[in-house]
């Protein structure tokens, strides 16, 4: 009861501030103008993929802020105002306060939440019965994109031991390399190999193995689908697609001008699907003079995509797991404003998620760059002593921050629900159990803490 009473005070807190029509406010020109104003690639499936993922991702962004800003006002402004007092002279806990708090914010996301939710499935609707599309590109939307699709990937190409090879011949009679040069090159080998074995030269051709097929389903839709590298020509391939097994080599072949034309899918024969045996997928160059070379997305060059769900009940689990974030946001600073007043807390918990999302940043990039960190010199020239002191506590507060940020980054449901693929029950499951219920346990621990040392109600406060 305690708990129910004081979430209703926040959620109409924020209708009588206003927050919720000016939220709504900056939401609708973000859910009308962006899909009109942003092309994608010219295709349905590109307008679609703008709706889902940039035009959800800019409205999340949005909720974010807003809850950030209205979360850190919620206590530190009541505090400033003495408001709080009227609550903590009664028989409430901090806890309960915390937690009224927060459950209230949670009410003010679900309801900011479902009016996105409802314009963006609306906007889709009618698209598809507006007569928009037509026959052609409706079924492909509905096939490929407005769908939810296992992804199955090959098993893997491991170039360890190639690399430690290269490595150890590079570095022959250098035993003094340091141990941070020595890892540097020994992750640009691994990348150059798989760079190399993404590549089919004319002539040439290259094979991936899928886990026991019987994974698939024989009754469910099986599609292969590859990506190819944004410089090829796709006007100068001509090779060929073989599928099979161990015991059906070559049950069927695909040319690649087929394949191309049916935007890069390939159906799978159901008699390969629940074999119980390894998927055997090749492609074949055609030889030199009648095709060019072909260069596979290292990624996801190859992949299969079984159809498991349907995209609406994908969808409702997207924004479950858009949900749990704003959860951990309003969390975040809910506590903020536990330990500080308004407006430091606002700027402490947006810089906090500024920082943290800009090592993630440059955590990815520094696995692609391998920037080299920690020498005396580069390229001959000599660096301070103290320079090379705080690169390397830089790396390691961002490595530190990493292990926070690292699993709250791979909880992102937009570019899947914008690739047909399968936002899983258990994503969303490890989604509640890190943003809505292990991070908020988190920080309110620290904010029930800071509001029971805090005293408020003596008369000094």
């Amino acid at each position: 009861m305690k708990l129910s009473a004081i979430a209703f005070l926040v959620v109409r807190t924020a209708v009588r501030s206003r927050l919720l029509l000016c939220l709504v406010g900056f939401l609708i020109p973000v859910l009308v103008g962006l899909p009109l104003a942003v092309e994608g690639d010219g295709t349905a499936a590109g307008e679609i993929r703008v709706l889902l993922e940039y035009t959800l991702g800019l409205s999340l962004v949005i909720l974010g802020v807003g809850a950030l800003v209205f979360s850190c006002g919620a206590v530190a402004r009541e505090i400033e105002e003495r408001h709080i007092q009227l609550v903590v002279v009664k028989p409430v806990r901090t806890v309960e306060i915390w937690l009224g708090k927060w459950l209230g914010m949670l009410i003010v996301n679900a309801i900011l939440l479902c009016i996105v939710g409802i314009a963006v499935y609306g906007g889709i609707r009618w698209a598809l019965r507006s007569g928009h599309y037509d026959e052609a590109e409706h079924s492909s939307l509905k096939e490929n994109l407005l769908t939810g699709r296992r992804q199955i990937l090959p098993l893997p190409d491991d170039p360890t031991s190639e690399a430690v090879e290269r490595l150890d011949q590079l570095t022959d009679g250098q035993s003094g390399l340091a141990t941070t040069r020595r890892e540097e090159l020994f992750l640009t080998l691994k990348r150059h190999i798989l760079a190399e074995r993404a590549t089919v030269a004319p002539g040439g051709s290259k094979t991936w193995v899928f886990p026991g097929s019987q994974s698939m389903g024989a009754e469910r839709q099986v599609r292969l689908r590859f990506t190819l590298a944004p410089t090829v020509d796709r006007s100068l391939l001509a090779g060929a697609w073989h599928l099979g097994t161990a015991s059906k080599t070559d049950a069927a072949t695909v040319s690649m001008a087929d394949a191309l034309n049916g935007g890069n899918y390939i159906e799978v024969p159901q008699a390969l699907c629940g074999s119980g045996e390894p998927l055997l997928v090749t492609y074949r160059n055609a030889e030199a003079g009648q095709t060019g070379t072909v260069v596979f997305d290292i990624g996801t060059g190859v992949e299969l995509l079984v159809s498991e769900s349907g995209f609406e009940a994908n969808l409702l689990r997207s924004f479950l797991v858009l949900f749990f974030h704003l959860a951990a946001l309003s969390a975040l600073g809910l506590t903020a404003g536990c330990l500080f007043s308004s407006p430091v807390a606002g700027f402490l918990s947006a810089a906090l998620v500024f920082v943290a999302l800009m090592g993630h940043y440059v955590t990815l990039q520094s696995v692609v760059d391998t920037p080299t960190l920690h020498e005396e010199q580069i390229d001959g020239i000599e660096r301070s002593r103290v320079s090379v002191f705080l690169e390397g506590v830089g790396e390691r507060i961002v490595k530190k921050m990493e292990i926070v940020v690292e699993p709250v980054a791979g909880l992102n449901p937009l570019p899947p629900l914008a690739d047909g693929r399968l936002v899983a029950w258990t994503f969303t499951g490890k989604a509640l159990a890190l943003l809505g219920l292990l991070y908020p346990a988190v920080f309110g621990a620290v904010g029930t803490w800071a509001l029971w040392k805090r005293e408020l109600a003596l008369p000094g406060e």
